[in-house]
């Protein structure tokens, strides 16, 4: 199956998403300092008792019939 060429908007071309870049060393270095890092970029925040705002909650449920994919 031949599926179209995509090209990628200038505006994305800066976006990243790196488990392991310069956010995770800097973190790291203050946990060296002694500071508690609690290190949510990979994980549930809910299982450390983070809740999703009310306000984003109602939109989700709001905007949830034109979201659908199929």
């Amino acid at each position: 199956m031949n599926h179209p060429q995509t090209t990628t908007n200038q505006v994305l071309r800066k976006v990243r998403y790196e488990i392991r870049g310069e956010l995770a060393q800097r973190a790291h270095e203050l946990e060296l300092q002694g500071y508690e890092i609690v290190q949510l970029n990979i994980g549930n925040p809910g299982l450390f008792g983070y809740r999703t705002p009310e306000t984003m909650r109602l939109a989700m449920i709001e905007n949830l019939g034109s979201s659908e994919a199929y």
